[in-house]
């Protein structure tokens, strides 16, 4: 397994799928009332949300069960799938148990159908999400690159279809965003499948063990999704405008590209870590995230100075409150997307406990500070909130991995000359292709 060749394959799909994600954004900005971007927004949390409580973090757990534990591939793949399958249609049953409570509270005047297009793509996210694990267990990152493209684009796509070419709203952008969701996972499923066969049967070890290390897991991400996503919910509770939803929402939706770069090179440094010595894995946590740093801090410094002009101009002139919310925001996302990059080196440790704790603390305090700060500041109280609590879990974050793991700050936080190594061989050996193709 080549950690590099697969980092930089993530950072090359990233760099690829952010400009798409960004015109997905302004598609549905220009394209959707901004009510209706605000129900949208709430929809598209509940899914997220849903599918975390869900997962019982089985995504890590078949990395963890096919690198470490060196499980038969065929064997991970009928368990997870089993078990992604069984508790995401538990979670189904029970959002609509309490589907008036939710209608009530976070949806109010949406169709009834918003929120049950919301819980229906709940099961093909979290088996999308199973496969795409087992994918980088068998270090098959093209799969996952391969779907993280094909969804984005084909997101797109729908929009486009959904929104310009037929005219619809909000109804038809969800259910493009069902309909893709379904396709591209269920490819996936075949794809990963034809890779690693399928057992017969399902044995009883691999799910016991699956469940032990993902409910670890599970607490970690269900904490830290609970994080990213609670402030939208808390808008659309405490506000009667669902224009300050919408308005949150265009804003970290252009602040959350930042994350795609880092998070998908935490994707490709899991797997390597959990094949790893202690010692090694907290120097090679430390390199990443010297190098998430500078591409973040170059992304950031590109991106603020240009928001205030490009965030009107792109998404229109009704988002212009938007743009002073993603300036808040956007140094909360650059500081949690670098600094969650140490987690991984947590999870294939199997120390998520301390993570979980950090993650709690975090996620409480940005509750606390929504309650105290949205009624009076609205967005930009839910901004403030955000930037408040991620710095907190950064600085934690930071301050446990380098107690874990015996490294120093300028290890985490200052690049060095032979970083550059990497990239340097990378485009010596693209010019000597070019080169030779001529």
């Amino acid at each position: 397994m080549s950690f590099v060749r697969n980092a930089l394959s993530v950072m090359f799909t990233s760099a690829v799928i952010v400009p798409l994600g960004l015109v997905t954004s302004i598609v549905l900005a220009r394209w959707l009332s901004v009510p209706d971007r605000a129900l949208l927004a709430v929809a598209l949390a509940l899914t997220a949300i849903t599918v975390e409580a869900s997962s019982l973090g089985l995504p890590s757990a078949s990395v963890y069960r096919l690198r470490r534990a060196q499980s038969h591939p065929s064997r991970v793949v009928s368990a997870e799938m089993l078990l992604a399958l069984t508790f995401s249609a538990l979670a189904v049953a029970v959002c609509l148990l309490i589907k008036p409570m939710i209608m009530d509270n976070f949806l109010q005047g949406a169709a009834p159908l918003v929120f049950l297009l919301a819980v229906a793509m709940v099961p093909f996210q979290q088996l999308s999400a199973v496969l795409n694990g087992i994918a980088r267990g068998i270090d098959r990152f093209d799969l996952q690159n391969a779907y993280r493209f094909l969804i984005q684009i084909g997101t797109l796509s729908g929009l486009l279809a959904a929104l310009v070419v037929w005219k619809g709203g909000l109804l038809h952008a969800l259910a493009a965003f069902l309909i893709v969701r379904i396709t591209f996972s269920l490819l996936l499923a075949a794809a990963v499948i034809r890779t690693t066969g399928i057992a017969p049967t399902i044995e009883r070890n691999e799910i016991t063990q699956s469940l032990s290390f993902g409910f670890k897991s599970y607490a970690q991400n269900l904490a830290g999704q609970l994080h990213e996503r609670v402030d939208v919910f808390m808008l659309a509770y405490l506000l009667d405008d669902p224009s300050q939803v919408a308005f949150y929402a265009i804003a970290i939706s252009v602040a959350e590209q930042l994350k795609l770069i880092p998070e998908g090179i935490g994707t490709a440094l899991f797997p390597q870590l959990a094949g790893m010595s202690e010692p090694s894995a907290g120097s090679l946590t430390a390199a990443v995230s010297r190098h998430s740093l500078i591409w973040t801090v170059a992304c950031v410094l590109l991106l603020a100075p240009a928001a205030p002009f490009l965030i009107p101009f792109l998404y229109g002139a009704a988002y212009e409150a938007s743009v002073l919310p993603f300036l808040i925001l956007l140094p909360a996302v650059a500081l949690l997307t670098v600094f969650r990059v140490p987690t991984r080196y947590f999870a294939a440790s199997a120390k998520q406990g301390i993570t979980i704790s950090v993650f709690a603390t975090s996620a409480a305090v940005n509750i606390a500070l929504n309650l105290l700060l949205i009624p009076q500041y609205g967005v930009l109280g839910a901004a403030m909130a955000t930037l408040a609590s991620y710095v907190l879990e950064s600085i934690l974050i930071t301050f446990l991995f380098l107690k874990a793991s015996g490294q120093k700050v300028s290890a985490v936080l200052i690049f060095r000359r032979d970083d550059l190594e990497p990239y340097r061989r990378r485009l010596t050996a693209m010019v000597q292709r070019k080169g030779l193709g001529h």
